[in-house]
């Protein structure tokens, strides 16, 4: 169990970025008094804490009540990553555009502990992902200590044996790599 731990803990600091995200806060709170810019990093600490755990106990109920697979945000959160990265490669400016009013709403905003630290910079696609595969490796390896079954989640899906759940992970590659 301590194993897993640390494979999460790493796996999660990783994604996250928290030595990445330094210089993001301090460009989203510049001219906030320094107690304010810790209640601003403390509210979104504990927000980004919440959806991760959420995600991480509910996350494949909540995608298969939406019928979004796993497959399909991990495709969905890569093509956007590599659209981003593109334009950030080539210098080119986002295709996103802002109203005069708008541009003036985002430099009169005070709280951004809620949008964009806790979401999407903390608890991001990568880290949603990656709290759900944790959280099936270890739904997994506890139902193979006590050697029962359980659904896999999937829409249509009535149940399978542990072999198929192993057999699926290996499909899409992530009993692989989260082989704990």
């Amino acid at each position: 169990m301590l194993n897993f731990f640390i494979k999460a803990l790493v796996a999660l600091f990783t994604i996250v970025d928290p030595v990445g995200l330094v210089p993001v806060v301090l460009a989203l709170t510049v001219g906030m008094l320094p107690h304010e810019r810790t209640l601003v990093i403390i509210r979104a600490t504990i927000i980004a804490g919440i959806v991760i755990a959420v995600f991480g106990a509910f996350g494949r109920f909540i995608f298969t009540s939406l019928g979004v697979t796993s497959e399909a945000f991990s495709i969905a959160g890569g093509a956007l990553l590599f659209v981003v990265a593109f334009d950030m490669l080539f210098g080119r400016p986002s295709g996103a555009r802002e109203t005069r009013r708008e541009a003036r709403e985002a430099l009169t905003r005070e709280d951004v502990s809620v949008f964009p630290l806790a979401i999407p910079m903390i608890a991001g696609p990568g880290t949603i992902t990656t709290i759900k595969a944790f959280a099936a490796s270890l739904v997994y390896k506890y139902d193979e200590v006590k050697g029962g079954t359980f659904s896999t989640g999937d829409a249509g899906s009535t149940g399978s044996s542990n072999a198929a759940f192993k057999g699926k992970f290996s499909e899409i590659g992530l009993y692989t790599v989260y082989n704990f």
